[in-house]
This record gives C-alpha cells, structure tokens and sequence, in this order.
C-alpha cells in the first residue's frame, strides 16, 4: 500500500473515531436513561444503572450465557464491542434479577461466537453513563427489559474468553 493512501485511510479512521467519541461525549453529558449508540444489531438500548439505585457497585457472578449480541467486525483499530445475557447459578446480593445483563469490549468477531450455553465466571461493575473515553462500536440485540447493564471488568477477546476457556475444562 503506498504511503498516500496509508495516510488517507489514517486520517479517515481518526476522523470516524473522533466524531463516534463527540457523540459518546454528548451521551455521557446528556445523561439518558438509555443509550441506543448501537451501530450494529438491531439496536436494543443499553440501559445504564443509577447511583443510588441500591444494586451493588461490582458483582462476581457465575452462570450461563443464554444470549450473546456479537459485533460483526474484528476489535483493534476500532474499538467494538456486544452485550451478554447471563443466567445466573446463584443469587447475588442487592441484585433482585435471575439474569445478568454484561457490556463486554471486544467482544467481536468469529473468535466470540457460539458463546450461548456455556457456563461462565464474571466480574464486572455498575455503569451508570456510557464507560469509555473513546469511541466503541456496541453491538446489542438483548432486550434486559429495563434491567441495567453492568461492564466486564475483562474484556472479550483477551480475558473473558480465557476465563471461559477455564470454566468449561
């Protein structure tokens, strides 16, 4: 590839990954209860817990997945990322729901596919307002029914699937 065309596909990226970061900028200032900054899916909201809500602050949960809304593109030069839907082995504290609803960066790609059915050992924290200072491409297809999303603490193509590789064997 010439150095003309490397430079114009640089530029580009920047310039896509600038304008996603100013409308996740403008999500995070506007505070809504849903966030719909889906590109990819069909769409469903992510929905952000509040402060005071009284669920816990962090929660490590096992359980299974029984939904999982990968993104179609690989997680690198632009960041990406799905949702999980997780049904829990065992009640958690606070949280009054059998399901757990998890935001996972780079959850993309064929590497992150037929993740439903497998049991799982996951952190992750309250997300009260969209959790990155950079643009993320988030794909979501759960519908949580109002339940709050929480973020994994690990991401998806480096911890989470080597979490799960441990949980199965």
């Amino acid at each position: 590839m010439s150095k003309s065309v490397s430079k114009f596909l640089f530029v580009l990226t920047f310039i896509f990954l600038f304008g996603i970061n100013s409308f996740a900028q403008s999500e995070k200032q506007n505070k809504p209860e849903f966030s719909v900054f889906n590109l990819f899916g069909n769409g469903k909201p992510i929905v952000y817990a509040k402060e005071n809500d009284g669920l816990p602050n962090k929660i490590k949960a096992k359980g299974e997945i029984i939904e999982a809304s990968v993104s179609g593109t690989y997680c690198g030069t632009i960041a990406a990322g799905g949702t999980l839907k997780i049904k829990l082995a065992e009640k958690i504290k606070n949280y009054n729901n059998d399901y757990l609803y998890v935001v996972v960066l780079c959850l993309a790609g064929e590497e992150n596919e037929n993740l439903e059915g497998k049991n799982i050992e996951i952190e992750v924290k309250k997300m009260t307002e969209f959790p990155y200072k950079f643009g993320v491409l988030l794909s979501n297809g759960i519908d949580s029914s109002g339940t709050p999303f929480y973020l994994s603490i690990a991401d998806g193509v480096g911890g989470l699937m080597k979490k799960l590789e441990k949980s199965t064997k």
